[in-house]
């Protein structure tokens, strides 16, 4: 039993420093503190483009609700190349057909969603960028407080002098690995 306990913590030992230079390969040379200082960066790049393209959607859904209200409250009118097209004369009265109604109003529809198409795609893609943006300012928060917390319990570790040290060095290396991936 004694001999089996030395083999597993000699097996673990060594583990736990293959994993130790594994990281340290991985990482060539940064430190955890500068791993956290990157993600905290990276965090506030993803914070400010998240309120930028909030600005965006604001700015297309207000410029949206600007132009809805115009051409609300401007009155309907006829230009002269639609009158020529039509075949109506300028300064008489012409009694419109329901066809030409029709025509008219899909002319303008037609108008109208050359305006508003890139609005709503433009706000689309607004709201699309901005929950993107949130999402990476969350993964590099967490990225950052798992480096943080790795340096803390490893200096912690490193003044407590157990044979259990090198145990729950690998397992913290471990941890740090499946926390990153």
């Amino acid at each position: 039993l004694d001999k089996a306990y030395s083999n597993s913590l000699r097996d673990n030992d060594s583990k736990g420093k293959q994993l130790i230079s594994d990281i340290e390969e991985i990482l060539a040379g940064a430190s955890n503190v500068e791993l956290a200082k990157g993600s905290e960066i990276q965090k506030i790049n993803a914070r400010k483009s998240k309120w930028l393209w909030g600005a965006g959607f604001t700015l297309s859904i207000a410029l949206m609700t600007a132009l809805g209200l115009v051409f609300y409250f401007r009155p309907s009118d006829v230009g002269p190349l639609m009158q020529t097209v039509l075949g109506l004369s300028t300064g008489t009265e012409t009694k419109l057909t329901t066809e030409t109604v029709t025509f008219i109003w899909i002319v303008t529809l037609f108008q109208k969603l050359v305006i508003y198409v890139p609005l709503i795609w433009f706000a689309l893609k607004c709201s699309k960028n901005q929950s993107q943006a949130a999402r990476f300012e969350a993964e590099y928060a967490h990225k950052e407080s798992v480096a943080i917390t790795y340096n803390g319990h490893k200096a912690q570790m490193d003044t407590i002098s157990t044979e259990d040290s090198g145990k729950l060095k690998a397992l913290l290396a471990e941890n740090l690995i499946t926390a990153m991936a």
